[in-house]
């Protein structure tokens, strides 16, 4: 399930804090500005909607006027608004109708119907700039799942369908980490990390390492993020205990506010140095390695080579030790025969 949405009437990457939230935040925020001209990237508003789309928006804003209501039922949501998108076929309206329609089936796990509801619009769409819209948030999922190279494909589509769409420079945001897991090679990147009563710790990205560095990019509600004061300390140990070398755990907080980052700290006991600059995803570390949501993580090895960028612990036990491959199962003298022939 996605943690991350784009914000249709910004074209900014946010966070939410729960799916009940993220569906709460598309039908009655995101839809509700699609619908009625506030999309970003647009000099002018689109024309009315159909009676029937501003009929049921209205409605769905009644009928779920919180999020946890919004997000038990969001299949019945997804549901009414294809039901719309079918009464107004081939219009604006019934596109964006079935884009957030998407959004709600992402919000339960149902990621194969909503991207094929997306694909329907990248191929159909009544506008260049519904299908680019479309083919950037399938690039979107493909890209929180950690499918890199479908994601890249997706995206380079998006300029192809709609050359002036605003998703354009979103991309171009993200375009520093896949040249990051392509060349193992850092940004230039650079930070100031402390704890209150500690000394200033200033680290840049082209440093060579003593041992390794694990950089963790996070905000105080991001999803398991309170586990990472547990679960980081321990692998960092071990890691240092096989390798013979010193590891380095450097924060990196996202949130915009310096008070509920403050509050984390103090409440999970972290003990890492840790970097704040209130600027979010738009933060020059977070924009360096094009960080598109927490917790996400930059290792480094002793030679200064990103040896790991992704969203789990896991992922990095499983980069710093290696499962042996299995070996190749040797076929018996009549399976060999069995396929000559």
């Amino acid at each position: 399930m996605l943690a991350k949405l784009v914000d249709v009437s910004s074209g900014e990457t946010v966070r939410v804090r729960s799916p009940a939230v993220r569906m709460a935040f598309l039908v009655l925020v995101g839809l509700g500005a699609a619908l009625f001209g506030q999309e970003g990237g647009n000099d002018a508003p689109p024309p009315p909607p159909a009676l029937g789309l501003e009929t049921l928006i209205e409605s769905l804003r009644t009928d779920y006027p919180d999020s946890l209501r919004a997000g038990i039922r969001a299949r019945e949501i997804a549901g009414r608004l294809l039901s719309a998108a079918d009464a107004h076929p081939g219009t604006t309206e019934g596109a964006i109708a079935r884009l957030v329609a998407a959004d709600a089936l992402d919000a339960v796990g149902e990621e194969l119907q909503a991207r094929k509801l997306r694909e329907a619009v990248r191929f159909d769409g009544p506008e260049p700039a519904l299908k680019g819209r479309a083919a950037f948030e399938i690039g979107l999922m493909y890209f929180l799942h950690e499918r890199y190279t479908l994601a890249e494909r997706s995206w380079r589509l998006v300029a192809d369908l709609d050359p002036t769409s605003p998703w354009i420079p979103l991309v171009a945001r993200y375009r520093p980490y896949f040249e990051i897991l392509r060349t193992k090679t850092a940004p230039d990147a650079a930070g100031e990390f402390s704890l209150p009563g500690q000394p200033v710790r200033r680290w840049s990205a082209k440093e060579k390492n003593d041992g390794y560095v694990i950089l963790h990019f996070w905000s105080s509600e991001g999803p398991g993020e309170k586990r990472q004061p547990a679960d980081l300390p321990p692998l960092a140990a071990r890691i240092e205990k096989a390798k013979k070398k010193k590891v380095e755990i450097l924060g990196v907080n996202l949130d915009a506010a310096r008070e509920p980052f403050e509050a984390a700290v103090k409440e999970w006991k972290t003990l890492w140095p840790q970097h704040h600059d209130g600027m979010g995803f738009a933060g020059p570390l977070a924009r360096g390695f094009g960080i598109p949501r927490t917790p996400h993580y930059a290792v480094f090895d002793p030679t200064g080579a990103v040896m790991y960028l992704g969203g789990s612990v896991a992922g990095i036990e499983q980069t710093v030790f290696p499962k042996p491959k299995a070996p190749a199962k040797k076929k018996n003298a009549k399976e060999k025969e069995k396929k000559e022939q």
